[in-house]
């Protein structure tokens, strides 16, 4: 799991451990405050890679505590998580 930084500002360091993790068979989830528009504007060269990636950035208003997607916990309804 890639969280607690936001990786996509340390392009050079995401991409080097994408490509370790995936050579090496691990699954991987990214997280970001990223909408999946934004994210293949900075940086489309991730869709090329196979792992998953929860979007939106944390948002109060849509705070929700049975917020799920693909069994993991959200904490805002405005997120979600994709299979690039």
């Amino acid at each position: 799991m890639l969280a607690g930084l936001e990786w996509t500002e340390q392009t050079e360091d995401l991409y080097n451990l994408l490509d370790i993790f995936q050579k090496n068979g691990y699954n991987v989830i990214l997280y970001t405050h990223f909408s999946e528009q934004e994210l293949k504007l900075k940086h489309p060269h991730i869709f090329d890679y196979s792992i998953w990636v929860k979007f939106g950035d944390y948002n109060i208003e849509y705070n929700n505590s049975n917020c799920y997607s693909y069994g993991i916990k959200l904490a805002t309804q405005n997120q979600y998580i994709k299979h690039t």
